[in-house]
């Protein structure tokens, strides 16, 4: 999830789970950004950047909207095959965990 599609660190899990076979559902508000031609399937939130209308408040409800996809996604994934993506957590959490700055 990156509103812009931009994130390094989106775009690069994304990239890790597609090595492994993962199918990648990305969710952006960008038709062409890295982060939509990396994914499987985009789901797109709708806020226009380029409105100048002013109003500073449209890109927070975006971002809730995200999240409540992202969650929705996740609880039917997870439930599907559990041991198997309990598993894939596991290692992606000690990947990330590795990347960390120390």
């Amino acid at each position: 999830m990156s509103n812009f599609g931009l994130s390094k660190s989106v775009v690069e899990g994304a990239k890790r789970a597609k090595k492994r076979g993962i199918k990648v559902v990305g969710i952006s508000s960008i038709k062409e950004s890295p982060l939509s031609k990396v994914s499987d399937y985009t789901l797109f939130s709708a806020y226009d950047y380029n409105a100048q209308d002013g109003n500073l408040f449209d890109p927070s409800s975006e971002n809730l909207a995200q999240l409540v996809m992202v969650d929705c996604i996740y609880m039917l994934v997870a439930r599907k095959n559990e041991k198997k993506n309990i598993s894939y957590f596991k290692t992606f959490s000690n990947e990330i965990h590795a990347e960390h700055v120390k």
